[in-house]
């Protein structure tokens, strides 16, 4: 008796809600902005796919109007941002700019960053650490491959670009470098890691410093914590060098892994990067910032893989490091490619195939064949 109610009652019950979703769906308002398909109760999450930012770039093909309204007059909705365990538990309470709410705090954190750490003028004092550490870049590329006289060698570049990077950061916060196999052994530990760091410099600021310099981005951190402590937190400071660690080291590392993995594709192309960089700057001295100006062609390649990194984003929450992985990017590429000879492990392509992350990592980590030219010789005689 139990089982033929049951039986009765599931397709009426089926019956209902259906009815019940066919008269929402008609009362629906008329007016809505143009929309893909949805089905209900799941909505639209059937059209979510793998990679995520080309599900977007897909659908924005087809309602794009809707989405440069929503990058317009809407975009102060969207520059938003959920709470969330992760943001609480990594983030110290949302308090870190890519995780904060659209608001005060935001926009003072913005503002730190684009003032205090990104301007010019501090890009322009760290200047010699990016050209120290891409000029190490280039002699350990050189030191792998001169062994094997005239004859081209086989390179494995993510590990080393993201090496690159990640000291690019690392000195600029504190001034030192190496730190790197330290933060891969962390896992739960990075709040403990950031504090020490915060320690380290407080306390050569007690004793003198030591010789040491005072000019990095922690110790100016530290000076501004002196005189607006109530914002000014080691929450906060912590934030701003998490963020820049991961953010400034991925980004613009994965960045260079692109544009030579594009140009590695595209001889051609790779051959015309190379003949303007003969011909502005020739083989006596190595490309540096003040050259970029001059590299149209360099730049143009730069801004490609750059934008395949940044993806979709609301211009309110556009990243403020974007200058800085302009310059690291295109100086770092350039100098390969003014330095190197470059040719594929084989004939085949190298792998476009694009990884999960926020990121976009390459699937395959990019390996490459490399000789060094006359120039390279010099450079590692100074």
């Amino acid at each position: 008796m139990e089982t033929s109610s049951l039986y009765t009652f599931l397709p009426l019950a089926f019956l209902l809600l259906t009815l019940k979703l066919f008269s929402s769906w008609l009362k629906r308002p008329k007016n809505l902005p143009p929309s893909p398909p949805s089905i209900p109760i799941l909505g639209h999450l059937h059209l979510i796919k793998r990679p995520f930012h080309q599900t977007l770039h897909s659908l924005s093909q087809s309602y794009g109007s809707s989405a440069e309204e929503c990058c317009t007059k809407n975009d102060t909705v969207l520059a938003n941002r959920p709470s969330s365990v992760a943001a609480n538990q990594i983030g110290y309470g949302s308090t870190v700019v890519t995780m904060a709410p659209y608001g005060d705090h935001w926009r003072n954190l913005r503002r730190i960053c684009t003032l205090e750490i990104f301007s010019s003028a501090c890009l322009n004092s760290f200047l010699p650490i990016r050209m120290d550490e891409i000029k190490r870049l280039l002699l350990k590329l050189n030191k792998r491959t001169s062994s094997f006289c005239d004859d081209f060698t086989k390179v494995e570049l993510k590990s080393m670009f993201l090496e690159m990077t990640f000291n690019i950061i690392v000195r600029m916060l504190t001034g030192k470098r190496d730190y790197e196999k330290k933060v891969s052994r962390l896992g739960k530990r990075s709040d403990e890691f950031l504090q020490n760091l915060i320690e380290e410099r407080r306390g050569s600021h007690k004793i003198g410093g030591g010789g040491e310099s005072r000019d990095t981005v922690l110790d100016h951190l530290l000076s501004l914590q002196e005189t607006q402590p109530e914002f000014y937190t080691d929450e906060i400071i912590k934030g701003l060098i998490l963020v820049m660690l991961i953010a400034g080291t991925d980004t613009s590392g994965l960045a260079i892994e692109w544009g030579m993995s594009y140009l590695l594709n595209h001889p051609l192309s790779l051959k015309i990067a190379t003949e303007k960089l003969d011909s502005v700057i020739g083989q006596e001295r190595l490309i540096d910032e003040t050259d970029i100006a001059k590299l149209s062609y360099l730049s143009n390649i730069t801004s490609t893989s750059t934008h395949v990194i940044t993806g979709l984003h609301d211009r309110r929450r556009a990243c403020p490091g974007a200058n800085m992985a302009q310059r690291v990017v295109t100086v770092t590429l350039g100098s390969l490619i003014q330095c190197f000879e470059w040719k594929r492990i084989s004939e085949e392509l190298v792998d476009m195939t694009e990884g999960e992350g926020m990121n976009m990592p390459k699937v395959v980590s990019l390996e490459a064949m490399c000789k060094p030219r006359k120039i390279m010789a010099r450079i590692a005689e100074h």
